[in-house]
């Protein structure tokens, strides 16, 4: 599923479907079917039907992840990886990302093959995660309507999900 048209202003002459047509001319046992560029919402609702996503792009994996569709995302850099891990955290799936470093070191299909086989269990960890992220999100908007809107104060609390995460951040 093409997320993107080219965008030359930004120095990439080519669109997600042009990698797309370049992948499915190497996949020699596999039918592959290319869907045009379509629009988001269209895209979220095929993504959330997928089994497992494979992206270098950050919305599929987002789109993916509140499904509770298993994603690895491969990062080419600094940037992407910083996007795509920080998209798998809210999941608890950092470990399901990968480097093109890796990739060419032919790593990524024992990493694919393994997270094949535990989709669903993976599945209802990232369902289950979730629900806690959605109970995080539903305490901060009580809290910020609270502070806002009453003017009471309130106790900071800290979501679950950035505990192990850059505490010099979160504490300040």
């Amino acid at each position: 599923i093409p997320h993107a048209g080219p965008a030359a202003a930004m120095g990439a002459p080519w669109s997600d479907e042009d990698v797309g047509r370049a992948l499915a001319r190497r996949m020699r046992s596999v039918d592959m079917h290319l869907l045009p560029v379509l629009p988001a919402r269209d895209v979220a609702k095929l993504t959330a039907k997928a089994q497992m996503i494979v992206s270098s792009r950050y919305h599929p994996i987002v789109f993916g992840l509140a499904a509770g569709v298993p994603c690895l995302g491969i990062w080419i850099d600094l940037y992407t990886r910083t996007k795509l891990l920080g998209a798998l955290h809210h999941s608890d799936r950092t470990g399901d990302s990968c480097s093109l470093e890796n990739v060419r070191q032919g790593k990524l299909v024992s990493q694919l093959q393994d997270l094949w086989k535990a989709r669903s269990s993976v599945r209802e960890k990232i369902l289950a995660q979730g629900l806690r992220n959605d109970e995080d999100e539903q305490r901060r908007r009580r809290q910020l309507s609270r502070l806002v809107m009453q003017r009471e104060p309130v106790n900071v609390l800290r979501p679950e999900r950035l505990t192990d995460i850059l505490p010099a951040v979160v504490d300040e």
